[in-house]
């Protein structure tokens, strides 16, 4: 599906989110909490991204940055104000963009990262310019954010749960070059493996990733998050295809699979593995507690 975009998108996402109301304003630098329009990126400038942010009280140029990619719900906002304590008390900047689902609508725009108009039924007629992936969006909004911050950080830090999970591992493996430092990927509902004798989007075979350096995506500073009670098989919104079952019946299984796979994959190619695992014991889906939690692991 090709991301939808014109004056329609602009109308919806000015309007807010659920209930609440945080109307975004043009600023020279930001600072507390705001959100503003994102539209800077020329392929998907059409696109009026709502970036939510927060900047702590005592930051300095070198402040850690960093995003947080929301779940299928699409709730930036809420995202963004679970961590406004975790950024005083770490002293680092959130950034929240909100992939909305009038402007990246579905599992196809969002979480398999635009990479073709169906990311369940992929095709070499159906694959998308790397430009337009939703994918391809973080890396210059980190350019834009240290602008309005006027930060000097060469890197920057991301956390993603669930849908946003998703997202961010997708991303780590599909492009190379990325200046993240370290990511937590929360939680995710399903992957795509290491693995090109499965097909894309649960593998990546007879995809444009079929030929991965998979020496690159091991050496990533990586951790698997999930809950050790988030193992009911019958959550909403959890995959339920063959493919997806084929990597656990719950999301606790399958990010054990998905670690234990590429860890495996890695052994046996003797490539450097930096990935982790954490098991956060009576986790269940919060992604405020998840959240949260993902960040003590970015700055123990």
């Amino acid at each position: 599906m090709k991301i939808k975009i014109g004056a329609a998108c602009l109308i919806i996402m000015l309007i807010g989110v659920g209930c609440i109301r945080e109307t975004p304003v043009t600023s020279s630098s930001w600072s507390g909490s705001g959100v503003e329009v994102y539209n800077d990126y020329e392929p998907l400038s059409n696109i009026a991204l709502r970036v939510f942010y927060y900047i702590p009280k005592n930051i300095g140029p070198a402040s850690p940055i960093v995003f947080i990619l929301h779940g299928a719900e699409r709730n930036a906002i809420e995202y963004r104000n679970a961590l406004i304590d975790q950024a005083e008390v770490r002293g680092c900047i959130i950034v929240v963009p909100e992939f909305s689902e009038a402007d990246f609508p579905g599992v196809s725009a969002y979480q398999i990262g635009n990479v073709y108009e169906n990311g369940d039924a992929p095709s070499e007629n159906t694959l998308n310019p790397e430009s337009i992936w939703s994918l391809s969006l973080l890396e210059p909004l980190f350019n834009f954010v240290k602008l309005k911050t006027q930060n000097t950080s060469n890197t920057y830090f991301a956390v993603g749960h669930s849908g946003g999970a998703q997202f961010l591992h997708r991303m780590l493996l599909f492009k190379p070059g990325l200046r993240i430092e370290k990511a937590v990927v929360s939680a995710a509902g399903w992957y795509t493996e290491t693995d090109n004798t499965i097909d894309f989007p649960y593998g990546i075979r007879n995809s444009p990733f079929a030929n991965l350096s998979f020496k690159s995506i091991f050496e990533k500073n990586m951790v698997i998050q999930v809950g050790s009670a988030d193992n009911n098989s019958n959550s909403s919104g959890l995959r339920q295809t063959p493919e997806a079952q084929l990597q656990g019946a719950n999301r606790l299984e399958r990010a054990q699979y998905f670690y234990e796979s590429a860890a495996a994959r890695a052994k046996s190619e003797s490539f450097a593995f930096n990935w982790e695992i954490e098991v956060v014991p009576g986790l269940t889906h919060d992604y405020v507690k998840a959240t949260n939690k993902a960040i003590t692991l970015l700055f123990p």
